[in-house]
């Protein structure tokens, strides 16, 4: 990961010290150290079922907070990348859904005083249990000029769940990137705008609204056939990596290819930078997939 953050953030470190930018913001982001650098209300650490390395904050049940103010130096205009790990103690196959959980980035400027929003996750009920275990992946704006520190957020609301309601966080990550988010409506909040459908099959997939893996829209198709977007990328320096995420969710024994491909301003295939299968999606399987390309 700290090779894939050198990358993403612009600079070239390569055989020198890394410059602040290079790193994650944020401080014990495994729970590994004990540290009183995360602020807590209704959480234990446990080692039982652990989603990476040796221990896992445990929220809940019922409502609970965990948070931590992480320092901005040499990351002002910068937009962060914002990661972490969660599952919950819910039975995929019960009829009991989990609690909602809101992840959040604040903007502070040097007296820790609220200076505006960077970015708010909300994880729906239901989507969390103990069978799928999710990395969210997303960006923020861009921070603020007059921003000193970023509050780390996570906010857990009560779950239906009669004896187990409880939520798992690990590996949390904040870590500037060079560039912003260059795909156009990637969460299919606004319908299918932006996503163009193959001239054979133009229902291959459609836009909905229920049952989202974080927010509150997703594409889903029962047929075979493809959607695609055209970015355009000129204006990036030659060898520039891409972090490419997404989130995948199978019922039955269905398969998904990915594919990137580079064009010419002809729009023109001269390469490709990513191709990747995903075969045989477990039923009710989630799952994200990071991967890192260069053009």
């Amino acid at each position: 990961m700290d090779c894939l953050i050198s990358c993403l953030c612009g600079c070239d470190c390569e055989g020198k010290k890394k410059c602040t930018r290079c790193v994650n913001l944020v401080q014990d982001p495994s729970f590994e150290s004990y540290s009183f650098e995360w602020i807590t209300f209704n959480t234990s650490l446990t080692d039982t079922n652990v989603y990476e390395g040796a221990v896992q904050m445990e929220l809940g049940p019922g409502t609970a907070t965990l948070y931590q103010e992480v320092s901005l130096r040499g990351v002002n205009e910068c937009p962060p990348l914002f990661s972490f790990g969660a599952f919950a103690s819910t039975n995929a196959a019960g009829q009991e859904n989990s609690s909602t959980l809101i992840a959040e980035i604040i903007w502070l400027d040097e007296n820790f005083n609220f200076i505006g929003l960077g970015l708010r996750m909300m994880i729906p009920a239901g989507r969390l249990n103990n069978f799928s275990r999710i990395t969210f992946v997303s960006q923020t704006d861009v921070v603020p000029k007059n921003a000193a520190y970023a509050r780390v957020t996570f906010t857990k609301g009560v779950g239906f769940a009669q004896e187990d309601d409880l939520i798992y966080i690990d590996y949390v990550i904040l870590a500037p990137m060079a560039y912003r988010e260059i795909v156009k409506n990637g969460g299919f909040e606004a319908n299918l705008n932006n996503w163009v459908a193959e001239s054979e099959n133009l229902v291959a997939f459609v836009s909905a609204y229920d049952e989202s893996l974080v927010d509150s829209g997703h594409a889903v198709t029962n047929f075979n056939g493809s959607r695609y977007q055209d970015i355009y990328i000129r204006h990036l320096p030659q060898k520039t990596p891409f972090l490419l995420s997404f989130g995948v969710e199978g019922q039955g024994q269905v398969s998904l290819g990915v594919l990137v491909e580079w064009l010419n301003q002809s729009g023109k295939e001269i390469g490709t930078g990513l191709m990747a299968s995903i075969p045989n999606l477990i039923y009710k399987t989630v799952s994200l997939r990071n991967i890192l390309a260069g053009n």
